[in-house]
């Protein structure tokens, strides 16, 4: 997958031959913006408007993290400002 950003945030379209190919195994993008490998696919197929896309799970150490991408779509991920602000 080819990474792009916008306003300095990386975003990854992936592409059909990206979301077929995809394993258990392989890294694949996390909602938190890393890559992790996959422990379970649960859901793949093609969309209303015909794009392929893949639903996953990845591993965290504890829990799994899900995940999913849909061809030509931005992954989207939490920039790590967002994921951590102070308060008080």
């Amino acid at each position: 997958m080819a990474t792009q950003r916008i306003d300095g945030c990386p975003i990854t379209p992936p592409t059909r031959e990206d979301i077929e190919r995809l394993s258990v195994g392989d890294l694949a993008p996390t909602l938190l913006g890393d890559m992790r490998k996959v422990v379970l696919i649960f859901a793949r197929g093609t969309t209303a408007h015909g794009k392929a896309y893949v639903r996953y799970y990845t591993d965290s150490g504890r829990a799994g993290i899900s995940g999913s991408m849909v061809e030509g779509e931005p992954v989207i991920t939490l920039p790590a400002d967002n994921r951590y602000k102070m308060t008080g």
